[in-house]
């Protein structure tokens, strides 16, 4: 398991604002990654779910017919796990997922962060 709660570089209560973090899974050639996301809790005051005060953003490493997320990705914020009901699995296309959490810009109330 990722526990970015306990790995990322900050503090998730004390965080400062406009701290961008990327990192990658990768597996060997000829794999895919599964990412089981256990925890979601990402600020996001505007209810729409837009994802423009924090987010986390979750991309494939290419475009390919099989990818439900792609090169553009899939952002996620709020405390709502994707794929909600459903298991919260996402799986990729090739072999590697590279992930990107923005700590936005503005006073509003942080989140946890996320467990992967």
């Amino acid at each position: 398991f990722l526990n970015l709660r306990d790995n990322f570089p900050w503090n998730p209560e004390s965080y400062e604002n406009g701290k961008l973090c990327r990192f990658s899974v990768k597996t060997e050639v000829a794999s895919q990654v599964a990412v089981n996301f256990m925890d979601l809790d990402i600020a996001e005051p505007d209810f729409e779910m837009n994802c423009v005060s924090e987010h986390l953003l979750v991309t494939d490493d290419q475009d390919l017919p099989s990818s439900f997320l792609g090169k553009n990705g899939k952002k996620f914020c709020g405390k709502r796990l994707p794929n909600y009901p459903g298991p919260s699995v996402v799986i990729s296309a090739t072999n590697e997922l590279n992930f990107e959490f923005w700590s936005g810009i503005g006073l509003h109330q942080r989140g946890k962060g996320f467990k992967v």
